[in-house]
């Protein structure tokens, strides 16, 4: 081999690491290559979760310590105390509300594909807003690192963990600089030296003349139902547009002319796997392109490929056809039995060639930069690449189209390394530093406590994608493999079910609640449109002691946050910004007790954390986290966290609400915050309302309350509106209320006797201009006001709401007698009414008998039930 595979490291200046200095960087490397041997032999070390499946030279080859390792990272610690700065204060006490927009795709995020990615640019507006420069960010969920990318562009130290040995490989390359310059000339002078060898394998004859091939066209085999006549699906079941064909709904047999379609016909499977045949060929450029059917030429170069006996080393690791994405992709249907049927014989003879190579490149920067390089093309130069435009195979998943393009290897390398160079000239030349480390977000030891200044974080939501199994096809070139055990998903093939995720989130938040500083931010990207999913992620996050400050809604397009949204909505694309409270709620806490004044202190806490104002085009938004009903909502679960009692009720806590703080549209703010919020309102000609989802009894009963505060009104006025509510987005398993009785147990009517209530006199007087300047007992007033139902003022509502809880309880010992075997419909209301109290008794038997006896949607559906049976199963397993 050439000068470009010796080991350049060994020749660079000094370095500093981690407090050491070095007379080289590869001094640097084999110095904690050392430590990292022995460590790895230590069977305790082997022990913790996530550990990789590989042997320890594999793992060693891959690692380049101590800032990567290919295990987990043992020098985390190390890290974190040489780059821990002393300041205890967050930069912000409020989350982010500014826009979340990629205006163009950063270079590092192109350079290579992975199944999830947020672009940079996003998180390290959030970096920015939550930390000052030299900072420590963690992301236990990092993917290929793009945490780490946008921590380093702001000068902050970066921790990216992931599970997965393919990721964290692409993540190091991902968040360190690179020889650029060096690993462009390695893989140039790989490629030419490949191409002399092999580069037969993709060469055409045409008019006598002999050209290297683009890409070439295969079609798998099908038979008629009707005759058995074998034919290639490519040209018969296509339209074929030059460059890409699209199916067709329905065409003949081409030998007895049955209408088929894709459904009606069978795949013929031999001894090598499916059946496969070479239909199109595309080489040249512009004038001199060639686009034609594969001829004899074409195929005996392919014959001569299967009969070719090829040194190199490639995968055979067994794919699983019981497994979720294998199932997914019919891979069993196809006979793809292990990883090595991705690649084509023809490509897998160049690919493993150009493998082989680049594991002979002796600086570790500079070799794993190029296999980076040719697992980045992976995906385009498989049997996953359709031809039917777009991009390289259906993200999430390991289908192989019916008709694949075949591209060239050595045009795919070529064209990325330009990427490669561009992605390298877009790393800044920072004194920032990143680690990365592969192992489970459940168990983080080796970071030390409150040492972490933010975490962002994005990670598998349920089923979604099984990462490991779609990661197996890389990480079988890598030599080291995920391990399953710790992976957060729903696996039904694995029997993981939806409780085995949420035990696993669980462990994740209260990680990050335990490395993370007090008074610091975590945020937590959603991509899912369960509302089990959703409603577990906040239960788990409230567990663990974070409390939610805002949620916010991702525009798909723009990816900007458009508006606060309620707990409990199945949506897509949320942000969560929670906080860890500061210690100083906590210190009052253990002084005062579960007190009322502990109540308060918690919601003038909390209130601190929310913004004042948010303006929405042009206009001031409602801000649902200000809400009387969320903030009671985090009071209750902060509480329950703590293992207290919750010392209000929730009539009383309303009602103190009123009296303690300003009530601003619906919103509730301190006195100074009021003031603030009446400023801002006064320039703005409009506020947007709160826009409810109505889904069970309780959002029922929230959006009566907001109709009636606009506007009184009677049970016909409100009738039809109310039914079509009640519509498509109701919960499959809830009890629909009557409006009658809904009315009857949480407003007050009018029945003319009596001077008009202030509520309702208010909003007849300001829209009937002849009902001005009136006595509250003026006939026609009191005429035009009876029978509309009204809000009732606070002592009132304390009343209807102890009167209402009663009737809700005694409801719920229905329940409690109930001796089959699923509770089939049910309230929402009585159920967590009923399991409030009981948990206020200690009574966690009740909780769980009764939770057994529900449909699963009801429980994982809801965030407080949720919460309680969690929390009562914990009680009773440790015998409280």
């Amino acid at each position: 081999m050439s000068d470009l595979f010796q080991n350049h490291a060994a020749k660079s200046d000094p370095v500093e690491c981690l407090g050491q200095t070095f007379p080289s960087d590869e001094a640097r490397r084999e110095h904690y290559l050392k430590l990292l041997a022995e460590k790895l032999k230590d069977p305790e070390f082997r022990k913790i979760e996530g550990f990789p499946i590989g042997s320890d030279e594999d793992i060693l080859t891959l690692s380049d310590p101590p800032y990567y390792t290919a295990c987990p990272n043992p020098f985390l610690g190390e890290f974190v105390k040489h780059f821990a700065n002393s300041s205890s204060h967050g930069k912000t006490t409020l989350p982010f509300g500014g826009d979340l927009e990629a205006e163009s795709r950063h270079p590092v995020y192109s350079f290579h594909p992975y199944h999830t990615k947020v672009p940079p640019e996003v998180i390290k507006k959030l970096i920015e807003h939550y930390t000052r420069p030299g900072e420590i960010v963690l992301d236990a969920f990092s993917g290929t690192g793009m945490t780490g990318v946008a921590a380093r562009e702001c000068g902050r130290h970066g921790v990216t963990v992931d599970l997965s040995p393919i990721a964290t490989f692409i993540s190091a390359v991902n968040v360190n600089k690179n020889p650029g310059h060096e690993v462009a000339m390695a893989l140039k002078k790989i490629i030419q030296e490949s191409r002399k060898e092999l580069g037969w394998v993709y060469q055409i004859k045409e008019s006598a003349i002999l050209y290297e091939a683009n890409y070439f066209v295969w079609a798998d085999v099908f038979t008629c139902p009707e005759c058995v006549h074998e034919f290639s699906f490519f040209p018969y079941g296509v339209i074929h547009h030059g460059n890409k064909v699209e199916t067709r709904k329905a065409f003949p047999c081409p030998e007895c002319g049955a209408e088929l379609n894709v459904r009606r016909i069978e795949r013929i499977i031999n001894s090598s796997g499916k059946k496969k045949s070479l239909v199109w060929v595309n080489a040249g450029t512009g004038r001199n392109r060639i686009n034609r059917e594969a001829n004899d030429y074409d195929q005996e170069i392919v014959d001569r490929v299967n009969s070719y006996k090829s040194p190199s080393w490639y995968p055979k690791d067994q794919i699983d056809p019981n497994g979720y994405s294998a199932k997914l992709a019919q891979l069993g249907d196809k006979a793809i039995r292990d990883i090595s049927k991705f690649l084509s014989e023809r490509n897998r003879l160049v690919f493993s060639d150009l493998w082989a190579r680049a594991a002979e490149i002796r600086d570790v920067s500079v070799r794993n930069a190029a296999k980076a390089c040719l697992t980045s093309i992976f995906t385009v130069v498989s049997e996953r690449q359709g031809y039917f435009g777009g991009g390289g195979g259906m993200s999430g998943n390991l289908y192989m189209p019916i008709v694949r393009m075949e591209k060239n290897i050595y045009a795919s390398l070529e064209r990325k390394v330009k990427k490669l160079i561009d992605a390298e000239n877009a790393k800044p030349i920072s004194g920032a530093r990143c680690i990365v480390s592969a192992q489970s977000a459940t168990n983080l030891n080796q970071i030390p406590d409150a040492s972490i200044d933010y975490i962002y974080t994005d990670p598998p939501f349920g089923a979604n994608i099984i990462y490991s199994e779609m990661n197996l096809i890389l990480e079988g070139w890598l030599r080291v493999l995920s391990s399953e055990k710790p992976e957060a998903v729903i696996n039904e093939a694995k029997n993981k079910a939806f409780d085995d995720y949420g035990l696993l989130m669980r462990s994740v938040f209260r990680e990050y609640y335990r490395v993370l500083k007090p008074g610091r931010w975590i945020t937590v990207e959603f991509h899912n449109t369960k509302a089990s999913v959703w409603n577990l992620i906040q239960t788990n996050l409230a567990e663990a002691g974070f409390i939610v400050a805002q949620v916010g809604k991702l525009d798909k397009g723009s990816t900007t946050i458009l508006a606060d949204i309620r707990p409990g909505a199945v949506v897509q694309d949320l942000i969560i910004s929670a906080y860890k409270p500061n210690g100083g709620l906590e210190n009052r806490f253990l002084l005062q007790g579960a007190s009322i004044e502990s109540a308060w202190d918690f919601v003038a806490t909390h209130l601190q954390h929310l913004h004042v104002t948010d303006v929405k085009e042009g206009r001031l938004a409602y801000i649902a986290e200000r809400s009387g009903r969320i903030i009671y909502d985090r009071m209750v679960g902060w509480f329950i966290k703590n293992g207290a009692m919750v010392p209000l009720s929730s009539q009383e806590f309303f009602a103190g609400l009123k009296q303690r703080f300003a009530e601003r549209n619906g919103m509730f703010f301190s006195e100074e915050q009021a003031s603030q919020y009446d400023k801002e309102r006064a320039k703005y000609q409009y506020e947007l309302q709160l826009e409810l989802f109505v889904s069970d009894e309780r959002s029922a009963i929230d959006w009566v309350t907001e109709q009636l505060r606009r506007k009184p009104s009677t049970y016909q006025e409100l009738h039809p509106e109310f039914v079509r509510q009640l519509g498509a987005g109701w919960k499959k398993h809830e009890e629909k209320p009557e409006l009658g009785k809904l009315l009857e147990q949480n407003f007050l009517c009018f029945d003319g006797s009596g001077e008009v209530p202030s509520q309702i006199h208010s909003y007849l007087s300001s829209n009937h201009k002849d009902l001005r300047n009136l006595e509250k007992n003026a006939p026609v007033l009191v005429a035009k006001a009876k029978d509309r139902w009204y809000v009732p003022d606070p002592n009132k509502a304390q009343d209807l709401e102890k009167k209402r809880e009663k009737a809700l309880l005694k409801e719920f010992e229905n329940y409690k007698a109930f001796t089959g075997r699923k509770i089939k419909e049910s309230r929402l209301e009585v159920l967590r009414a009923g399991f409030r109290a009981a948990w206020a008794a200690k009574d966690y038997k009740t909780i769980i008998g009764i939770a057994n006896k529900l449909p699963e949607e009801t429980l994982q559906e809801d965030e407080k039930l949720l919460t309680l049976y969690d929390l009562a199963l914990t009680r009773t397993e440790d015998g409280i």
